[in-house]
């Protein structure tokens, strides 16, 4: 499972990071924390800037979903909706711990 924090700035090493304390992926020695930069394991990543979120398959399936598949010229501009949302850059991949 992933989080985001609002408002939270990408640490520029261990001793910004709000884990900081114990943290399983400091590689250094003794305890010492990292000053020049983050360790190679850690697991936090920037989000890059981005609009809106929406899970694209989620409505393409809702518009085809409600389509009348009779309505001939309906159903392909339904399709031609559906292939944008395709076609439409990811901002943030899914987990793939989370997909089944």
């Amino acid at each position: 499972m992933s989080i985001l924090i609002k408002g939270m700035k990408m640490p520029k090493n261990c001793d910004d990071c709000y884990v900081n304390i114990d943290c399983p992926y400091d590689e250094s020695q003794d305890g010492y924390k990292m000053m020049g930069g983050r360790p190679r394991k850690c697991p936090l990543v920037p989000v890059p800037p981005h609009g809106r979120l929406i899970d694209a398959d989620a409505v393409a399936k809702m518009v085809l979903d409600s389509v009348n598949q009779e309505d001939a010229q309906g159903f392909m501009f339904t399709k031609i909706i559906c292939q944008i949302l395709k076609d439409a850059p990811t901002i943030i991949p899914a987990d793939p711990a989370e997909e089944g």
